[in-house]
């Protein structure tokens, strides 16, 4: 049989009977009983794109090819057709390249495509073998070997890197007929200059989801061959993979964003010719441990299908998932990232948890993501699924895992544990406390009693659910104290110790009073106050020599017993006053009106036992005392504005009262008004005598340890206060100091002003005349003496002696 492809020429001799002949030649450029062959590969196999799809085609043939078609629909042959009907084209002949004669066979190697991993094998369909098969020691000698040969008789070699150097000369090239496949070391070259090609694009097309295209290549030779080259499948995918069962999420949003923000730098290169298409799911999953709803898609932790709620661990953060699929193209990858709030992404950016692993079949789907520092606090896992489209990005859908993973490096709060009973016939002590944990929360906690606060020798530790309270039967001995405690275990096995303030103690008898005073100064007892906003209490030298003092209740009522004003108040061991400021239905106390306080002190004994003692009283006086009067002198009739004295202040006063609390104290200060000695110069005002008490029933002050000047003037301020502390001030008018006495202006005998009678003609009477004046202080009164002289002898006639 003659083999396809090759050249066939024919010699035609024709002779006579004389022995003559005369020749002729013809030939056929190739013998083909073929049909033509080639392939079509798409640019892409899958698309997020609606309207784009773009393929390359060659074709080869012994022939000389006289017409290409191409069409783009559902399916394979002549009715694949229905997105873009059958039209002609005019695909590129590939130019020829021409063999260069080299010594060494340097360059021989670009007369082939590059190098491709695998062997070039024909379908079982068109069993088609090598048609030479040599063994060179390195594959420039097979290229050589095949240029040696026409275009259509070696198309492409495939070279086996191994031992043998197996070199394998074609016919065909990669498509319809032949594929690529991986078979120890060998490679595939393609020669240039064979066949028709071309690329195709179409960018205004209307492609549906989940749809398969095809695009299928026509061929036909000048022999009327026909071949119909058809592509692997492109599947449009316009949705985002789909998430593992969530049974009631909070959100679900779907938009468009840029390509290069859904695939980060981690996967940026998958980004060709972004879709304009939405193309980013968000699902808040809306797990919230225990009660649910309940979510089987992404968990804290690395234990599978588990979700973790706390941990210690803060230098690392785990996840896993589980249910992410894609129906139409599958999953290319995860994307896994942690914030410090729903969706956010600012602790640890997203990063691909599988990078180290090279196959799909191996992925763990969990990630751990490390080095971190991780203060204590809530983060949120978020894994994004990113399906396997090739053109237009990738479609993903992100979760946001709304239960929050806890990061607790500190122990629970012990805020207070009470010994709220303890039964001496049966037992039972009855225990109420207050422990937390903001972070992880209590798991449980653990009670035992001791001989101190740091010890257990009494009762070892046991364990009890979290309940705010707990009973336990444990006996305890007659005058030891007993000091319950209660450990609290947070979910991440940290754990705190707290002890009762006071502990269980066998007493039978009450504490003993002490004194209790109405009033805010301590050891003070207030009979009145002037604030009707405030009531107070202190006391002192109450206890209990057996079990001691736990605490106090404390209490204000209009009368004796009565806490209708404020109720019963619980106080530490260690308060020795209170004041309350809120009141019982009444928003301020009433004037002229006492209030008592009651206080009730608790022993530490197992009973609680207490006493209560109740105050005298406060009266609540809100006005100021009445004003009296203060004179200066100690005349009370007469105020004086002037004296001679220069060590003395002299005041008396009176009139001053109040109707409710009395006059509790009068203070009395000292001033001195000094003129200045230049005209320009103001008067200067100094205080001579600090404040000072006299008491409450004092009517006067005289004071001599003072040195006053001649025109000084001096006044006393006077502070009335009454029982209730309320005070008023009253200052008296003053004495100005006179130290020069009187100027005389004339003194004489006779009833003639300013003329001084020598003789008197009666034997009666006698008058004089005269004038003083004093610019300072002005004359108050004269007094006059009369004296006789005669033979010597002076002596007082008027007044008589």
């Amino acid at each position: 049989p003659m083999t396809s492809g090759i050249p066939l020429y024919f010699l035609v001799i024709a002779s006579n009977n004389q022995g003559l002949s005369v020749s002729l030649e013809c030939d056929i450029p190739t013998y083909d009983m073929t049909l033509p062959r080639g392939r079509m590969i798409p640019d892409f196999h899958s698309t997020s794109h609606p309207h784009v799809l773009r393929a390359s085609g060659m074709a080869v043939d012994d022939s000389p090819l006289k017409q290409h078609a191409l069409a783009v629909g559902y399916g394979h042959g002549i009715y694949g057709d229905q997105e873009v009907a059958w039209h002609y084209i005019a695909p590129n002949k590939s130019s020829v390249v021409d063999v260069i004669d080299d010594e060494f066979n340097s360059g021989i190697l670009n007369h082939f495509t590059a190098v491709r991993l695998g062997k070039l094998i024909a379908k079982a369909k068109h069993p088609i073998k090598p048609h030479v098969v040599s063994s060179w020691a390195t594959p420039r000698g097979c290229a050589k070997e095949c240029l040696e040969y026409p275009p259509a008789k070696c198309t492409s070699f495939n070279y086996d890197y191994g031992k043998a150097g197996t070199c394998e000369l074609l016919e065909f090239v990669e498509g319809n007929q032949a594929e690529l496949h991986e078979s120890g070391h060998f490679h595939h070259f393609e020669r240039l200059g064979a066949g028709h090609s071309g690329k195709y694009s179409y960018d205004e097309l209307s492609l549906s989801h989940n749809t398969v295209y095809y695009f299928n290549y026509q061929v036909v030779n000048t022999l009327g061959y026909e071949s119909i080259l058809t592509s692997k499948a492109i599947l449009a995918d316009f949705t985002p993979p789909s998430t593992g069962p969530i049974v009631q999420p909070i959100s679900s949003h779907f938009t468009r964003e840029p390509c290069v923000d859904i695939t980060t730098d981690v996967f940026s290169e998958r980004c060709i010719e972004p879709t304009p298409l939405k193309n980013y799911r968000v699902v808040v999953d809306g797990v919230s441990e225990p009660d649910g709803p309940h979510s089987l898609c992404v968990f804290n932790g690395d234990r599978a299908m588990f979700d973790l709620r706390w941990t210690r661990d803060n230098k690392y953060c785990s996840a896993n998932w589980d249910g992410f699929h894609d129906n139409e193209t599958g999953i290319f990858n995860y994307l896994v990232s942690v914030g410090t709030d729903l969706c956010l992404d600012n602790h640890h950016t997203h990063k691909d948890p599988h990078s180290h692993i090279i196959y799909e079949s191996e992925w763990t789907h969990e990630a751990m993501l490390y080095p971190l520092h991780m203060p204590d606090g809530y983060y949120h896992i978020n894994v994004r699924a990113l399906n396997k489209i090739a053109f237009g990005g990738p479609m993903a859908v992100t979760v946001c895992h709304s239960l929050p993973y806890i990061v607790d490096t500190t122990p629970p709060f012990v805020h207070h544990v009470l010994t709220l009973s303890y039964n001496e016939h049966t037992y039972v002590i009855k225990m109420t406390y207050n422990v937390s944990d903001p972070l992880s929360d209590i798991r449980e906690v653990d009670f035992c009693l001791g001989r101190s606060r740091r010890d257990c020798y009494i009762s070892d530790w046991d364990r009890y659910p979290n309940k705010t309270h707990l009973e336990k039967i444990q006996h305890v001995p007659d005058g030891i104290p007993a000091w319950p405690k209660i450990r609290a275990i947070n979910n991440v096995d940290l754990r705190e110790v707290g002890p009762t303030n006071v502990p269980i103690v066998i007493d039978t008898t009450p504490p003993i009073a002490g004194d209790l005073f109405d009033g805010w100064v301590h050891n003070i007892d207030f009979k009145y106050q002037n604030r009707d906003n405030i009531l107070c209490a202190n006391w002192r030298n109450f206890h209990d020599p057996d079990s001691g003092l736990v605490g106090y209740k404390i209490g204000f009522g209009t009368r004796r017993g009565l806490v209708d004003v404020v109720q019963l108040t619980d106080l530490g061991h260690y308060e020795y006053d209170a004041c309350m400021t809120s009141f019982t239905n009444i928003t301020s106390l009433v004037h002229n009106s006492t209030y008592y306080t009651i206080l009730y002190a608790f022993n530490g004994g197992h009973r609680l036992l207490n006493v209560s003692v109740i105050s005298d009283g406060v009266l609540v006086d809100m006005t100021n005392p009445s004003c009296g009067w203060i004179k200066d002198g100690l005349d009370k009739d007469i105020d004086r504005n002037y004296t001679s004295k220069t060590a003395s202040v002299l005041v008396n006063w009176g009139g001053f009262e109040d109707q409710e609390s009395g006059i509790d104290d009068y203070s009395l200060a000292v001033y001195r008004r000094r003129p200045s000695s230049k005209a320009n110069e103001e008067t200067t005002v100094s205080l001579i005598h600090q404040p000072e008490s006299v008491g409450g029933n004092t009517s006067f002050i005289n004071w001599h340890h003072f040195h006053h000047h001649h025109g000084d003037h001096i006044y006393v301020e006077m502070n009335t206060t009454n029982g209730a502390n309320s005070t008023i001030t009253t200052v008296s008018t003053g004495v100005t100091v006179d130290l020069t006495a009187p100027d005389v202006q004339y003194l004489g005998d006779g009833d003639v002003p300013g003329i001084n009678a020598q003789f008197s003609s009666s034997l009666s009477e006698l008058a004089a005349n005269w004038l003083f004046i004093d610019p300072e202080s002005g004359i108050n009164h004269h007094q006059f003496t009369v004296y006789e002289q005669h033979g010597g002898t002076k002596r007082q006639i008027f007044p008589t002696r």
